[in-house]
């Protein structure tokens, strides 16, 4: 078996660690190397560049290599590079990672726009270089080994990829004919196949599908007014083809649009979440940010006198932030650490996704696999995917929002009822129901 996906994103996690949660161990292969790769993840990029490094040694936001006299000014969000105060260059930190690890870097024209991006990897070189032009269209893209030599380009005006393979230049018209090789060099079998998607993983296997016993196509998008093209070829041409919907209603409106005679082939399934903790029903309620705007806090935790409100930050606080300790059932944590913010995460059972600005730690994530209720405002929310739409509210609904943490404080059975719910809109189902879809 082979799970095949274009991309890392946080779809392709969630299935991904689905299947190792359902005590499932397949080869999996990503098309788009992000550099971040776990090392039991192939990639085209990781077989043709035959790097040896192993060990993670990442590139720091001060590493970076600039001219003479350039200056790089960083802050824990992201970091600049200036030539006597102008801006050169951009720099993006790797989310969910170590601080401050630089993932890639743009570089500006004189206008401004962005002309280069250098891309970094786990072991602290880059790895690929992408041009764009003067419209911030992507031109072409060029891989580099840990030599800092060049084995690949692809370029996307004209679709082509030109590799240097075993002291020859090879050319493909397209991706579709690249990822054949790769399959064919790497000795990888396509008898059994798992993808997330119909763009390129799909048109590779489908020009070979007379070589596929089992397919299991994974569809975590949006339909339109009908079916993507792609799915129906599937449908109709495809043997022992699955269509895997996680997410409840998708299923549904996909159902009603096959027609009748390919329905058995459509099939409701699920995540696997292995949970950190279970939820205990304490009222104890954590907000993780960098944001001295959380609007209302103030009012809600003095509404809610039962319950003890815990405010972390990765930095120091504002003077705003920290008046907010003069509430008393208000606790605030300076400059966390991750091992402390997890603490936290032990401690307490609510989350609220209810600060401005951006997400620290990837609060919500964290939470969720703690088991904390989620709660958010709408002006604020930093993950629709998992925070439940009841648990929703407009900032200026914050009355609402603190009736029904005052009604969770009275009433510890509704935390039940809330986990419940939170857990059916993640589509979260157990490890054998995930294995019997699957087969």
């Amino acid at each position: 078996m082979i799970n095949l996906y274009e991309r890392v994103d946080q779809r392709t996690l969630k299935l991904h660690q689905s299947y190792l949660n359902a005590n499932f161990n397949p080869m999996t292969v990503v098309i788009e190397d992000n550099g971040f790769l776990p090392n039991d993840i192939l990639s085209p990029y990781k077989f043709f560049s035959q790097n040896t490094v192993t060990e993670e040694d990442p590139c720091f936001f001060n590493e970076v290599a600039v001219p003479e006299f350039w200056e790089i000014e960083g802050s824990n969000q992201s970091a600049v590079i200036k030539d006597k105060g102008k801006i050169r260059g951009k720099i993006f930190y790797k989310k969910g990672y170590l601080n401050r690890v630089v993932a890639s870097v743009e570089w500006l024209n004189d206008s401004g726009n962005t002309q280069l991006i250098d891309y970094y990897n786990q072991h602290g070189f880059r790895y690929a270089q992408l041009l764009m032009d003067d419209h911030q269209s992507r031109i072409l893209k060029r891989y580099f080994d840990q030599n800092n030599q060049e084995f690949l380009v692809e370029n996307y005006v004209t679709k082509d990829l030109i590799l240097k393979w075993n002291n020859k230049d090879l050319f493909f018209d397209n991706r579709k004919e690249f990822l054949a090789f790769y399959f064919e060099q790497a000795n990888l079998s396509i008898e059994e196949m798992t993808l997330n998607s119909f763009a390129t993983s799909f048109l590779f296997i489908y020009q070979q599908r007379h070589l596929i016993s089992k397919c299991r196509i994974f569809w975590q998008e949006k339909i339109k007014d009908d079916l993507p093209e792609n799915m129906k070829i599937a449908l109709k041409n495809i043997e022992n083809l699955k269509i895997l919907i996680p997410d409840k209603e998708e299923y549904y409106r996909v159902n009603r649009l096959v027609e009748k005679s390919n329905q058995h082939k459509i099939e409701h399934i699920g995540y696997v979440y292995d949970f950190v903790k279970s939820n205990h029903c304490k009222n104890e309620v954590l907000i993780l940010t960098n944001s001295d705007d959380i609007p209302h806090i103030d009012e809600i935790a003095i509404d809610n006198q039962k319950m003890s409100f815990h405010i972390a930050s990765k930095t120091e606080m504002s003077t705003k932030l920290m008046q907010l300790g003069k509430v008393q059932n208000i606790n605030l944590y300076p400059k966390m650490s991750e091992k402390n913010v997890l603490d936290l995460c032990q401690k307490c059972d609510i989350y609220l996704d209810i600060n401005k600005g951006k997400e620290i730690f990837e609060g919500v994530q964290l939470a969720f696999m703690h088991q904390l209720i989620l709660f958010a405002y709408e002006e604020t929310i930093h993950n629709k995917q998992l925070n439940n739409r009841e648990n929703t509210f407009k900032i200026e609904q914050y009355k609402e929002l603190s009736r029904v943490l005052e009604e969770m404080s009275e009433n510890q059975t509704l935390f039940s009822n809330q986990l419940n719910v939170q857990l059916q809109h993640a589509n979260s189902i157990s490890k054998f129901k995930f294995q019997n879809r699957i087969e």
